[in-house]
């Protein structure tokens, strides 16, 4: 069996170490180039062992700071940076949206190319956007493809409006319209073949096709652009409506189930006013004075619009989720006083049967006007 003998030598303390230094115990902070040219250095103090390992010079440690700190704010340095680029030419007019180079007003709003088509995409397609970073995002140039939604909500805060978007299927009509002139510019001077002369007698047969055609290019961008502003404002309110739907019928009298439906179609009646074309251009007073006459009339011709001749009472709601009230349910709702000029008023609209197209047109030329028509003899307000 063999032995060994192990022998413990007693160190001397090192020269002007102290326990509580922490120049001595932390490596990054060597306070000699002898410290800075160890790898290893074992000190026993209180039983315990501290290793100092990849001790650096003074030099080295602080560029290896400087590199930390960059990696850090590479994010932050990176938008500035893109801030920075689009302010080098002096005078040049920036995006209000993202601060790239603007390329001029579309849709009410100074923005670039790449802002005016994104607005173009999400109204067109009615887009749904979701925010990741708790809907506080800073749009620049970089952060406009990590967020549409804060992208699109700026937009709209900026000012561009959607309903100056025309509709994707009147651009089509035109795209193919110009194809077609600069296919055969002297189309309008051939004679027609008889397969044509039948199409053409087929859409000249369709009134609303006719009036399109008789129109100028300006009246048919007027008609779509206030066709596309109703449609934007009805998904906010088929969404009330569903709400409403939800409720068991106990939970409502007939006369809380009416007024919130004419509650909702006053609010949708005035966001169709304040964003028909050309409306925001007019001074605040004239704005104020227009809503506060209109609103009215515009409602009451909405109402009566929804009457059905078949059961002889109104449809009122959407598509989805329709309210039927007759005369009897329409007093009993509460509105007696009413019901005489709404239903005589319904009867004389549905003799006219106007469209959806005609309507809109009746509603616009309504809110403008700034006079009552004397429909009815109460006076409505809200």
């Amino acid at each position: 069996m063999t032995t060994a003998t192990v022998t413990y030598h007693k160190l001397s303390q090192l020269s002007g170490w102290t326990p509580n230094d922490p120049a001595r115990i932390d490596p990054q902070l060597p306070t000699s180039s002898t410290a800075a040219s160890r790898s290893y250095v074992a000190v026993e103090f209180a039983e315990q062992e501290m290793r100092w390992s990849h001790c650096i010079p003074h030099e080295r440690f602080h560029e290896q700071l400087a590199g930390e700190s960059l990696q850090q704010n590479k994010r932050k340095t990176r938008s500035s940076k893109c801030r920075a680029s689009t302010s080098a030419v002096p005078g040049e007019e920036l995006c209000l949206v993202c601060g790239d180079k603007a390329s001029g007003y579309h849709y009410n709003a100074l923005t670039c190319e790449g802002c005016k088509g994104f607005f173009r995409r999400s109204i067109t397609r009615r887009a749904v956007y979701y925010c990741k970073f708790g809907r506080a995002c800073d749009i620049d140039m970089y952060m406009r493809r990590k967020c549409q939604h804060c992208r699109l909500e700026k937009c709209m805060k900026i000012g561009m409006r959607a309903e100056l978007v025309i509709p994707e299927e009147q651009c089509r009509i035109r795209r193919e319209a110009k194809m077609r002139q600069r296919s055969n510019p002297h189309e309008a001077t051939e004679l027609p073949s008889p397969s044509s002369m039948d199409l053409s007698a087929q859409i000249l047969s369709d009134p609303f096709t006719a009036r399109e055609r008789s129109m100028s290019a300006e009246s048919r961008e007027l008609v779509s652009r206030i066709k596309a502003t109703s449609n934007l404002i009805s998904l906010d309110r088929d969404e009330a409506i569903a709400a409403i739907v939800m409720h068991p019928v106990s939970c409502y009298t007939s006369f809380q189930q009416l007024a919130e439906l004419t509650i909702l179609e006053a609010q949708y009646t005035h966001k169709f006013v304040r964003q028909l074309p050309g409306f925001s251009r007019l001074q605040k007073l004239d704005r104020k004075t227009l809503q506060k006459v209109s609103k009215t009339e515009i409602l009451m011709l909405r109402t009566a619009s929804k009457y059905d001749t078949t059961s002889d009472c109104l449809i009122l709601g959407n598509d989805r989720h329709s309210f039927r009230y007759d005369r009897k349910m329409y007093c009993e709702a509460g509105m007696t006083p009413f019901a005489e000029y709404v239903f005589e008023l319904a009867q004389r609209m549905a003799d006219l049967s106007p469209d959806t197209t005609e309507m809109l047109l009746l509603e616009a030329i309504i809110a403008f006007s700034g006079k009552s028509y004397n429909w009815y003899k109460p006076q409505w307000k809200f």
